[in-house]
């Protein structure tokens, strides 16, 4: 009695095992195929391109922004000289 109760529950198990492997097997084989197909067009290159083309952008407009402050900066720290100069009395030049 053992023996046929244990050999349907053997049975499912069996099943369910390759129900797995099946749907693993078809998991593996549409990445397959969607990394071939991504490898013989050019799209990724190009998203590539595009995307090193927006980076040199950005670092162009942090380069301007980041020469902005520095000027802002020097001109507060200018502002700040003359300022403390003239409450002692010492005249201050900028220079060249």
């Amino acid at each position: 009695m053992t023996i046929s109760f244990h050999l349907p529950v053997f049975l499912l198990q069996y099943f369910f095992g390759i129900l797995k492997v099946t749907e693993d097997l078809e998991r593996v084989k549409s990445e397959m195929e969607d990394r071939g197909s991504s490898m013989t067009d050019g799209a990724p290159l190009v998203k590539i391109k595009q995307a090193l083309i927006n980076i040199k952008k950005d670092i162009t407009q942090m380069d301007i922004r980041t020469g902005v402050l520095e000027h802002h900066l020097m001109q507060a720290r200018l502002k700040d000289k003359s300022n403390n100069a003239h409450s002692s009395g010492i005249e201050v030049g900028v220079d060249d």
